[in-house]
């Protein structure tokens, strides 16, 4: 069984995937990563807590990585 959270915060998930916190949020506006936001006891929307899903960073980083090496960028990360 895994103990990994399915959800962190924005600040967290920067962190453990090592995603400045701008980008990570632009990924959230263009839809490629999964969000939300829990409304704690108020009647504002969108005032709350924001968490990512986990699972769909993994997914997006995944696609990303089958997308470079398709098109033939699979050593961008080389140092070279």
């Amino acid at each position: 069984m895994n103990n990994e959270p399915e959800y962190l915060t924005p600040r967290l998930t920067a962190q453990k995937f090592n995603i400045g916190i701008t980008s990570l949020y632009s990924l959230m506006k263009r839809g490629k990563i999964k969000s939300l936001i829990l409304n704690i006891g108020g009647k504002q929307k969108n005032v709350g807590k924001r968490l990512i899903s986990v699972q769909s960073v993994r997914d997006y980083l995944v696609s990303e990585t089958q997308t470079q090496y398709v098109a033939g960028n699979c050593n961008a990360h080389s140092n070279n």
